[in-house]
């Protein structure tokens, strides 16, 4: 009789223990959650932040306030007549020496007269 009180006793102890136990891991989890769902929030609002400060507006709000830029009165683009583009188009077709200071000269020859009037 007494063993059995001592066993009883001593189960009970065993089953308190394990549940402090898993109350204290559940603790541990509980708070580590927490800390989760604060760095999702964080990352989040980093991402916001990202995304606001790259915004093609806010870029050209900056461009015009703090770097005195201003959009160009008209927009030009150039475009090769025909007959220089099939020249240039065969220029760069045609085969080069590439080996050294030859292939050098050869190449600059070929680009050389388009570039006169330039720096």
């Amino acid at each position: 009789m007494f063993g059995s009180g001592v066993l009883l006793v001593f189960g009970l102890f065993a089953l308190a223990a394990s549940h402090a136990l898993l109350a204290s891991g559940q603790a541990k989890l509980d708070a580590l959650n927490a800390e989760v769902d604060d760095a999702q929030a964080r990352y989040q609002s980093l991402r916001l932040d990202v995304a606001e400060l790259e915004a093609p507006d806010r870029i050209v709000r900056e461009a015009q306030e703090r770097l005195g830029m201003v959009p160009p009165p008209e927009v030009t683009y150039l475009s090769p007549s025909a007959a220089l583009a099939d020249e240039v188009g065969t220029a760069a077709s045609a085969p080069s020496p590439t080996s050294g200071e030859a292939g050098e000269r050869a190449a600059y020859a070929t680009v050389k007269p388009y570039l006169t009037g330039r720096p």
